[in-house]
């Protein structure tokens, strides 16, 4: 709202908006796109932090994630982080939608419309219990969770030499000696290299709190 062009801001006081004229009519349609552009990014984040949510026993698809991949179940796996995945593109594809809609039209309109819509939903679901319920016969994920172990197995069993020559290059030439630098150096180094980089990165002040 604070980055709405001044100009606009401007010439709704000049017409002798008040306040909450002001705000309503010229700063939040103004802000709307960067508004639901950070809403976006926040369900975003959050279904970026589903699967590491599970670690300290979150519920939601991201346990499911966890407790296939802790069985090496990995069609299961597959199918949870499929779910996730198209949850992601629903909800970003409805808010930048939002974001991108006919001005033209009345606020009031469009959220009677939406608001109808989910009534009529959830009274669908509740008095039609098939409307609530996934059909029996689409059985989708077990299919999709078996191909997805089949293709697990065979990369398993096919790119294993060159799977474990990777993850050899990488301990090696990458985690040995960063896990050498973080053990094995004296404290002194350690706290010398923190406030280089808070000397680098911050400045003067951030180094002296990081020595601190």
């Amino acid at each position: 709202i604070r980055n709405a062009p001044h100009d606009t801001v401007e010439a709704g006081e000049s017409l002798g908006s008040t306040r909450t004229q002001l705000l309503t009519k010229v700063l939040l349609p103004s802000a709307m796109r960067t508004i639901v552009l950070g809403v976006n990014q926040t369900i975003m984040a959050a279904l970026a932090m589903v699967t590491i949510a599970a670690l300290i026993d979150a519920p939601g698809l991201g346990k499911t994630v966890i407790k296939a991949l802790q069985t090496l179940d990995v069609g299961t796996a597959f199918n949870a982080v499929l779910a996730i995945v198209v949850m992601a593109i629903v909800l970003d594809r409805v808010t930048t939608s939002a974001a991108q809609r006919d001005r033209d039209r009345p606020h009031w309109m469009i959220g009677a419309v939406l608001g109808a819509g989910t009534l009529f939903a959830v009274w669908v679901s509740y008095t039609y219990v098939w409307a609530a319920e996934f059909p029996s016969n689409l059985n989708i994920g077990s299919a999709i969770g078996v191909a997805a172990g089949d293709a697990t197995l065979w990369v398993q069993s096919n790119l294993a030499p060159l799977t474990n020559g990777i993850k050899d290059v990488f301990t090696v030439v990458l985690i040995d000696p960063l896990q050498a630098l973080l053990a094995d150096s004296p404290w002194w180094l350690f706290s010398a290299v923190v406030v280089v980089f808070a000397l680098v990165i911050g400045s003067v002040r951030a180094a002296v709190v990081a020595a601190a």
